[in-house]
């Protein structure tokens, strides 16, 4: 399905460029009609870089060889066709690659976890400072158990992610040995 794009780094910002989505090939067509990359879902896993909250990445990339990273505004339909063309790439390296997926996200949550509750922690022994006019620690007020729950707040939301993506996976794993 071809689909108009429009780069959104520095050095092309504006440019509306074609992006032909297949079942086992995508295209990305540049603003003169020149074909800048053709990519199998393993190429696509490796080289597309998606929209991330947590990252603050705001525009899916392409991380093109000798070129660097060009960023596109891309409707939501079109990304999260790109993301199952990619999860395709990832099911495709086999199960190991499923369940790093699957390591990376419990480590993601564990650690946002830990951050979460230490942060609040943290603010709890805040607002007994504020609300008491003593101060336990150094003497002023300070806001690092807001800052550190909500960072941890957002790093367990990207594991949780993780998890529903390594669910998409196993699904297009097992899809994948069913059809072999």
């Amino acid at each position: 399905m071809p689909v108009y794009i429009h780069r959104q780094d520095k050095r092309g910002r504006g440019e509306q460029w074609l992006l032909h989505l297949g079942d086992s090939l995508i295209t990305l067509v540049g603003p003169q009609g020149q074909v800048l990359l053709e990519w199998t879902p393993q190429h696509a896993a490796n080289g597309v870089q998606f929209p991330s909250f947590s990252k603050s990445i705001k525009f899916v990339g392409f991380n093109i060889a000798n070129v660097g990273m060009l960023q596109f505004a891309i409707d939501p339909a079109t990304v999260k066709a790109l993301r199952a063309f990619a999860n395709r790439g990832i099911a495709a390296r086999g199960p190991q690659a499923v369940r790093s997926v699957l390591h990376r996200a419990i480590l993601t949550c564990a650690g946002g976890a830990a951050l979460l509750c230490m942060g609040g922690i943290f603010l709890a022994i805040t607002v007994y400072e504020l609300s008491t006019g003593k101060s336990a620690t150094i003497g002023n007020p300070h806001i690092v158990g807001f800052v550190t729950a909500i960072s941890g707040l957002a790093i367990l939301c990207r594991g949780i992610y993780g998890l529903y993506q390594y669910s998409q996976l196993k699904k297009l794993a097992e899809r994948q040995n069913a059809a072999v």
